[in-house]
């Protein structure tokens, strides 16, 4: 299993989009979460596919009313020599009944402690969701977007484009202290995925698909 963790950190640089969205609506003023995330996109491995098994642990705050900040770091990538991490914010933009509009804007890092190589993906996203139920569910999708400044993806070849689109569907269950949430992604779906240092699964050889799950406690 180590050979398919190092793969997993160099997935991580090379295709980032390794968590869910982070908070598909503001935290409560003064309310905390701390968070852990498990998931990624989807490879061949073994005649299976399988989700790249990237884990992530966090902080959320609200800060003001409809505003939260948070922040995160990749342990997955941390245990084999690349500190990752992304911070940022989710804002409510709008909110009636059981409907709600909201955005996501931040910062995504990564450097491994080899050769110092670093990476910065600055990210914009919005999110409209539903609840559903009588007891904390909600539907929500949406759409982000990575700026991407390297000229070149793995094996030298030259990186097409500079905006990396993802679009994702979840559905999220909140109590008074614990929130569960479970999403599905299209990872820049009009981005060639080969050559690459794992087979992606992706839409006809397009980006890849991921899943992800996350939990949070909140107080």
């Amino acid at each position: 299993m180590k050979w398919l963790y190092i793969v997993a950190v160099a997935v991580a640089v090379i295709f980032s989009q390794c968590a869910p969205t982070r908070y598909v609506r503001p935290l409560e003023v003064g309310q905390h979460a701390i968070n852990a995330s498990f998931g990624g996109p989807t490879i061949k491995f073994s005649g299976a596919v399988i989700p790249v098994p990237m884990t992530t642990v966090g902080y959320g705050y609200g800060l003001d009313t409809g505003f939260t900040v948070y922040g995160n770091l990749h342990t997955t990538s941390l245990a084999f020599g690349t500190f990752q991490a992304d911070a940022g914010a989710c804002w409510s933009v709008w909110e009636k009944d059981t409907f709600g509009i909201s955005m996501n804007f931040g910062l995504n890092m990564a450097i491994d402690r080899w050769e110092w190589n670093r990476k910065l993906w600055p990210q914009l996203g919005f999110n409209a969701y539903r609840y559903v139920g009588s007891r904390g569910g909600m539907l929500y999708a949406g759409a982000d977007a990575w700026v991407e400044f390297a000229k070149q993806r793995s094996h030298e070849v030259e990186q097409p484009t500079k905006l990396l689109p993802a679009f994702h569907l979840g559905y999220r269950k909140q109590s008074e202290k614990w929130m569960f949430q479970y999403e599905l992604k299209s990872i820049a779906p009009f981005t060639k995925n080969t050559p690459n240092v794992v087979d992606y699964v992706g839409l006809a050889g397009n980006g890849a698909f991921g899943l992800y799950f996350g939990i949070y406690r909140l107080f």
